[in-house]
């Protein structure tokens, strides 16, 4: 029964509701199926028409953010609610903010289909080409889940950050056999304290079940969603 909102670019249709994409119907889906109410909104607004009283915690899924309403997150999370951040983000509009768990972001990587792209090929060899996540300890946001190397996430598309001090990685990005950098690990996903409350940034796209640079498990929803729940448990 707990409220969480998630934040996107958007605008409103016809009849004046927040018209999702990909990444937040599915997000919206999952964690209302798992016994949450989350409601969407826009990450450019101000944030005024949310009930901030009620909201146990909030998703940004979003480049971008309007400056009032990142002043309103601040609040919020200094107050003892929960905000998750999902990559990609401008950090240039976190510059003049100390809500994030990390210092900044010193690159972005993007890998896309070999060729030829017949159905066959690309997806026999394609784990050696994208970035796998692998748990860094026990966390309750990752206990159960198959992460690398028992099982293959192909991200293909990531920011590269590096954490504040006091923050707590619990993921890691692993690149792929196949690539230049092949092993090498960066963090994926960074925990940190905001006032009574907590921050969590995920470092890749969220667009869950979407084309295959930005799959994860191999669009096995089960996983997505196990996943997306144990983060909404803990925040």
């Amino acid at each position: 029964g707990a409220q969480g909102v998630i934040l996107a670019e958007t605008s409103k249709d016809d009849d004046g509701n927040w018209k999702h994409n990909m990444s937040t119907k599915f997000a919206q889906d999952y964690l209302n199926g798992a016994g949450f109410k989350m409601s969407l909104s826009s990450s450019m607004e101000d944030g005024s028409e949310l009930d901030w009283a009620n909201v146990k915690f909030v998703i940004l899924s979003s480049r971008r953010i309007n400056i009032k309403l990142l002043r309103k997150l601040e609040d919020f999370a200094r107050q003892g609610g929960t905000v998750i951040v999902t990559g990609m983000i401008d950090f240039r509009q976190f510059e003049l903010s100390d809500l994030l768990p990390i210092k900044f972001i010193y690159g972005e990587s993007n890998t896309y289909a070999l060729n030829p792209r017949d159905g066959t090929l690309e997806f026999m060899v394609q784990d050696d080409y994208r970035y796998q996540l692998k748990a860094v300890g026990k966390h309750e946001i990752t206990k159960g889940l198959p992460w690398y190397p028992e099982s293959y996430q192909s991200v293909g598309a990531l920011q590269r950050v590096v954490p504040k001090e006091d923050a707590q990685v619990v993921l890691n990005f692993v690149s792929g056999p196949g690539m230049s950098d092949a092993g090498s690990e960066f963090p994926a996903l960074v925990l940190g304290k905001y006032g009574k409350g907590k921050v969590a940034y995920f470092g890749s796209p969220i667009a869950w079940g979407g084309h295959q640079s930005n799959c994860m498990w191999g669009r096995l929803g089960e996983y997505h969603q196990k996943f997306f729940v144990q983060m909404a448990l803990w925040a």
